[in-house]
């Protein structure tokens, strides 16, 4: 059996975990949001690349999935036991100091492989690269409010909650 490499389209990141495992379900991973048009191109991309499969089921699970929280977006999820390299956009690896953070601009290389688990079956990516297109950082004391004008704001020199973060 070949492996079948894919690159994914440049879309923004979700719950990104790859310099450190997902604690509540394992694994590193990254679901990427993109519109319907992008699923849909992505999907026969899939599809295309796996056309020698053969699937017992008229309609295998695809990891591309309806986003429940922004209407006519789709997430297009990948995972791997093993932590992923990760390049900024000029292909420089990035250190595990960087905070990929949930909004990030990013794309994806994994290896897409049929599964088949009792009687389900269908196709999964395999997370082996992720390339960061733009940086959004996150991770403990990031906020994903929008600032409000004219309210209450912090004197951090003080050494607030903010320095509390830096253990």
């Amino acid at each position: 059996m070949s492996k079948h490499y894919v690159t994914t389209p440049i879309g923004t990141a979700v719950l990104p975990f790859l310099f450190t495992e997902d604690k509540e379900y394992g694994g590193y991973k990254v679901a990427i949001r993109v519109d319907k048009k992008t699923a849909e191109v992505f999907k026969a991309k899939l599809l295309e690349e796996l056309k020698g499969e053969e699937f017992k089921s008229k309609t295998p699970h695809i990891p591309i999935v309806a986003d429940e929280k922004h209407e006519g977006m789709y997430l297009i999820r990948t995972s791997s036991k093993y932590k992923p390299m990760v390049f900024d956009s000029k292909n420089k690896p990035l250190s595990e100091a960087s905070r990929v953070g949930g909004g990030s601009e990013v794309r994806a290389i994994a290896e897409a492989y049929k599964y088949e688990v009792q009687k389900k079956e269908g196709i999964k990516l395999r997370l082996k690269q992720v390339q960061v297109i733009k940086l959004a950082e996150g991770g403990a004391g990031a906020s994903s409010f929008e600032q409000v004008e004219d309210g209450y704001e912090a004197d951090v020199s003080e050494g607030g909650f903010e320095s509390a973060l830096d253990l």
